[in-house]
């Protein structure tokens, strides 16, 4: 086991996913009670604390880089000042800046994007700073050794590069550059090094460290290809890239020509290339996580932690769902292209200009709303190969780690209410697929499909699928945030949950503890819920014991009482047939 202390790698990465999770989860126990409550419900209407919720999450989506950052570090990196002054520096300036983006809007501030002065435009850009040292540092951290966590660990460096070059532009209030448009071209590629850094992770834990021959197979190799030449085309070619709002590497660059067709074919080959090397990737994790034995009766699936083997599923589901997301998105984009030669491109019933159609505009498919549920289960992700790798030793840990360990699992429930997730999105397609116009699914802050179905016994079924799925995320979520760590997770929330409420006015302390109030009722009314069914099904199941036994008794007494009434019907009639004349009726005496 890793060192799990507080100012450790492993102890930096357990706290930045507490951060990240716990959001999360309070936005869908918020969104929960909201809809459960009217009375809340209507003292909340039109107040923005989904989007202040969300804001807070987009402000801490950088400690979902520090996260792998720290996790890669822990387990191959020997430690040094570097890393460790660097993560708790930047998760420090990622965790207030989550802070502030909610107390903004709480205390009645503009947000910190807005033009003009605002009490906390000062505070983000100064975080912004301070987040972009952090980073800088981190840079020059130890590197790991085996060749998949290197890769993968420079990868994330080059992200953390490009983080830092933006977070000094905000920080400076720099305007548009070649360079700053060659940094959002690359947005979309460096957005999976989180997910390629946790696919990494898990083939060192199944395989160990791996050599050099198989540096080519990894997938972040090619996506360090993909970057520099992004850089290359914006820079020297002054081109950008043109992705209709589609998949992530489904973009193409702007140029035409014979230069155009070669780098377009270039690209291509790169594509290629990254889905092959996750492909192997994937199957190198499943085959080290699970085992396969066949016979002639039938074949088993064996596999060893539920950590590790959750976690491999969801990297399953993470590169099906791109994939088929990438897959449809060539498929549709040579007619995006011509109607975008046109001059103008359909989306959503909208006349707009092929290269200034936005992506919320273009229309969605299920794959668009899987990819969506899918890709904020990167950091649950994370979360399981951060809970495997701090399982503590029972003969070297505290009492109360080795207590929060079971917790831990608690991550293996969320990973299987994402699963339910996406396959009740899918049926939701299904249902929904001979409709001449498709209907957009309904979602609920959980990022839980809301199906209303005609059919009754079907609506009560989908309805008990759908609450079985928020109830496994969301107590999921929960406990996998208590085993990571008890004692930073109480402090840390109720040290911001008291500090928001210091500094709230009146009537959001008013609102907090009413929403406190309904979240804490509805807990209760579901224990309650869940232990009158288990009372119920114990009586049942003691009535059906209590059945059983008398009928065994019953099936006991039957016998006898039947013998004995032959012998009874024998005396009546005089001596049986075939005894000797002048026998006695009840025969010879036996002898004592």
């Amino acid at each position: 086991m890793a060192d799990s202390s507080f100012f450790s790698s492993l102890g930096s990465a357990s706290a930045l996913l507490q951060v990240q999770l716990g959001l999360g989860l309070v936005l869908g126990a918020v969104g929960i009670a909201v809809s459960s409550s009217p009375d809340l419900r209507k003292h909340m209407d039109g107040a923005t604390w989904e989007s202040t919720l969300r804001a807070a999450a987009k402000a801490a989506s950088p400690a979902l880089l520090l996260t792998v950052f720290a996790l890669i570090q822990a387990h191959a990196a020997s430690p040094d000042i570097l890393t460790s002054a660097g993560l708790l520096v930047s998760g420090a300036a990622v965790t207030l800046s989550a802070f502030i983006a909610v107390l903004g809007p709480i205390r009645g501030s503009s947000a910190p994007e807005e033009d003009g002065p605002a009490p906390f435009v000062t505070a983000s850009r100064v975080l912004s700073s301070i987040q972009a040292f952090g980073q800088f540092v981190l840079i020059f951290g130890t590197l790991p050794s085996g060749s998949q966590l290197l890769c993968a660990s420079l990868f994330v460096r080059l992200a953390l590069t490009v983080q830092t070059v933006r977070a000094v532009s905000r920080a400076l209030l720099l305007g548009a550059s070649p360079v700053s448009k060659a940094l959002r071209d690359m947005e979309p590629v460096l957005t999976l090094a989180p997910f390629l850094g946790g696919l990494a992770l898990l083939d060192a834990m199944s395989w160990g460290p791996s050599g050099i021959m198989l540096t080519l197979l990894q997938p972040v190799v090619y996506c360090t290809l993909l970057v520099v030449m992004i850089a290359f085309v914006r820079l020297s070619l002054g081109a950008g890239i043109d992705s209709f709002g589609g998949p992530d590497l489904a973009f193409t660059f702007q140029l035409e020509g014979a230069v155009g067709s070669t780098v377009e074919a270039a690209r291509a080959a790169i594509v290629f290339a990254i889905y092959a090397a996750m492909i192997f990737s994937l199957g190198r994790v499943l085959h080290g996580t699970f085992a396969v034995e066949m016979s002639m009766s039938g074949f088993s699936v064996q596999w060893g932690d539920p950590l590790a083997s959750a976690a491999a599923k969801m990297s399953l589901l993470a590169i099906v769902t791109h994939f088929a997301d990438f897959a449809l998105g060539v498929l549709g984009s040579e007619e995006e292209h011509a109607q975008a030669a046109n001059g103008a491109l359909p989306i959503n019933g909208v006349e707009v200009s092929g290269a200034s159609a936005p992506a919320h505009l273009r229309d969605l498919t299920v794959t668009d709303y899987a990819k969506a549920v899918v890709t904020p289960a990167h950091t649950l992700l994370l979360g399981l190969v951060a809970a495997r790798m701090s399982l503590p030793d029972p003969d070297k840990s505290g009492a109360l780690n080795v207590a929060a360990m079971p917790f831990s699992y608690g991550f293996v429930l969320a990973s299987m209410g994402v699963m339910m997730q996406v396959v009740l999105l899918i049926f939701f397609g299904i249902a929904h697929a001979d409709e001449s116009h498709a209907s957009q699914p309904c979602f609920d802050t959980t990022g839980t499909v809301q199906w209303s179905v005609k059919s009754q016994v079907l609506g009560k079924i989908v309805e008990g699928f759908r609450l079985a799925t928020v109830f496994l995320l969301e107590g999921g979520l929960l406990l996998g945030c208590i085993g990571l760590g008890p004692v930073p997770l109480a402090v840390g929330g109720f040290s911001t949950a008291s500090a928001l409420y210091l500094l709230s006015p009146a009537e959001a302390r008013e609102t907090g503890l009413m929403v406190v109030k309904v979240c804490t009722r509805s807990l209760g009314s579901s224990i309650e819920t869940i232990l009158e069914k288990q009372r119920q099904a114990q009586e049942a199941a003691a009535a059906r014991k209590a059945a059983a036994v008398a009928k065994a008794l019953e099936a006991e007494s039957a016998p006898k009482h039947k013998t004995q009434a032959e012998k009874g019907s024998g005396g009546s009639g005089g001596p049986k047939q075939g005894a000797p004349a002048g026998a006695k009726k009840d025969g010879p005496k036996r002898k004592k």
